[in-house]
């Protein structure tokens, strides 16, 4: 079930897929449906930290992460100038290692990866997947056109403005 506070982010990636429906891109609607997809589950996912502080099941060392991000956060605001948006209010524990699986390829022998073009990101010389699956299965079929292929999980993930990005488990990793 989707609560009230993911409903703004519901109808803005909504809007993203119509507009870029309406833009043309009908050779990538897979793609874009299965990201849409992935970006509400990570949406869905999501709730504010103060909750997760407060909840007795949230394991002590996300609360510690949790709290040393928010105070990140306010540095960011406070002494850097930075944006203070709903940006990394939020928190979601995706149940996985990685919020993506990017695939990157190249023909043999080369340095310069193949490019994708997309409405809203421009050209970018990869594909992510919010499943391993269908990124090694992308990759697949990239070999099978003679490409050389790599498939890396990523930590992080934004959506470059167009939405409030939630802190993930993947994104605790790290100090």
């Amino acid at each position: 079930m989707i609560s009230k506070h993911n409903v703004k982010h519901l109808v803005a990636t909504g809007v993203l897929l119509l507009s870029t429906l309406g833009l043309g891109a009908c050779s990538n609607l897979g793609y874009y449906l299965d990201a849409m997809g992935g970006h509400l589950e990570i949406i869905n996912a999501s709730r504010p930290i103060e909750q997760w502080l407060t909840e007795s099941s949230t394991p002590e060392e996300v609360k510690e992460a949790l709290r040393s991000a928010q105070q990140a956060r306010q540095f960011a605001s406070h002494e850097l100038g930075l944006p203070k948006n709903k940006s990394y209010t939020e928190y979601a524990d995706l149940h996985r290692p990685y919020a993506i699986w990017n695939v990157i390829a190249a023909k043999e022998f080369s340095v310069q990866p193949q490019s994708w073009c997309f409405v809203f990101t421009g050209c970018i010389s990869y594909r992510g997947y919010y499943t391993e699956a269908k990124a090694q299965a992308f990759a697949k079929e990239l070999q099978q056109q003679g490409l050389e292929t790599y498939v890396g999980g990523v930590q992080a993930y934004s959506t470059l403005g167009w939405t409030s990005d939630p802190l993930l488990n993947t994104m605790l990793r790290r100090d």
